[in-house]
């Protein structure tokens, strides 16, 4: 139904320093979207993120991470209408009304495209 791909990213070596501890440090941040999610959450991209149209696909830049997302025509789609800052829930009624597949069916595949668009820092609740 839609399509989530990562570009590869050429990353240059980086010099090693023999920083302070705490630059050694690794950021983890945990993230259980089931727990965080509510039914009725809208949406907004992250600050990080620039998204240009390109004919009827999305391509996504994270900024800090210097990674490309392209999306096909109903991720596009799902990306406008998180823009705009519909719920998931609104979001596959809209596309119940473009679409001609069944409403459950769109809602599920929603959610999972949401959650994954969230998993990767690209979208977040507003």
């Amino acid at each position: 139904m839609y399509v989530f791909a990562r570009a590869p990213v050429w990353v240059p070596e980086q010099p090693t320093s023999a920083g302070t501890s705490a630059d050694m440090v690794p950021f983890y941040r945990s993230h259980n979207p089931a727990a965080t999610q509510r039914a009725d959450s809208r949406l907004k991209p992250t600050k990080h993120v620039v998204s240009t149209v390109h004919g009827t696909r999305t391509v996504l830049l994270d900024s800090r991470s210097g990674r490309y997302f392209g999306l096909d025509e109903v991720g596009s789609r799902i990306w406008q209408l998180a823009e705009a800052g519909l719920p998931p829930s609104g979001i596959a009624e809209k596309l119940a009304e473009e679409y001609d597949a069944p409403a459950d069916r769109l809602e599920q595949d929603v959610q999972e495209f949401i959650t994954e668009l969230k998993d990767s820092r690209l979208l977040e609740d507003r």
